[in-house]
């Protein structure tokens, strides 16, 4: 039995009575053995639908922020171009400035 079946079976609350009423059943394989048959799945290769810079614009907007920052920002606004994965990130002390920023 390798070291991974005796970890296993070592740290089962059930076996040592720590749960009283729940009944245990034994299984032959361990977690350890089943996650290491399971398959990854491959992300899909995509190819850019953009021509160029600044085709397509993902925006994010995070806030308000429990803390203030020293400058007194609660929000912040991220702004990738999908082209080039630039990206921006701008602190704001309102969420009303998203929009000037976007301008900018």
């Amino acid at each position: 039995m390798s070291w991974t079946h005796e970890r296993a079976r070592s740290s089962n609350p059930t076996q040592k009575g720590a749960l009283p009423g729940i009944k245990y059943y034994k299984l032959n394989l361990c977690k350890f053995c089943i996650m290491g048959r399971q398959r990854r799945v491959a992300f899909f290769i995509t190819q850019h639908k953009t021509k160029g810079l600044l085709d397509l614009i993902h925006t994010d907007v995070w806030g308000p922020s429990p803390v203030a920052s020293i400058g007194g920002a609660r929000y912040y606004v991220t702004f990738i171009d999908d082209f080039s994965r630039r990206f921006w990130v701008y602190f704001l002390k309102q969420k009303s400035e998203v929009f000037l920023k976007f301008k900018e």
